[in-house]
């Protein structure tokens, strides 16, 4: 997925997905560079310190049911 704008609306509703069980990888392009976040509110927390709308691709996966 990919949020060309981040903004408060955005952040409140992937905060859902923070601390679950989903893997929830995000990275994070501001002014060019990089930065990538293993979990979500890594990443809303940065954004809580510095709201410049930044580019975020949000990752969430699903795992898989374990085979029996």
């Amino acid at each position: 997925m990919q949020i060309p704008e981040v903004t408060a609306p955005v952040v409140e509703m992937l905060k859902r997905y923070a601390g679950t069980i989903y893997l929830t990888q995000t990275i994070e392009k501001r002014e060019g560079r990089l930065t990538r976040f293993l979990n979500r509110e890594d990443a809303c927390g940065a954004w809580d310190k510095d709201p410049a709308p930044p580019e975020w691709r949000p990752h969430i996966d699903v795992p898989g049911r374990p085979k029996l």
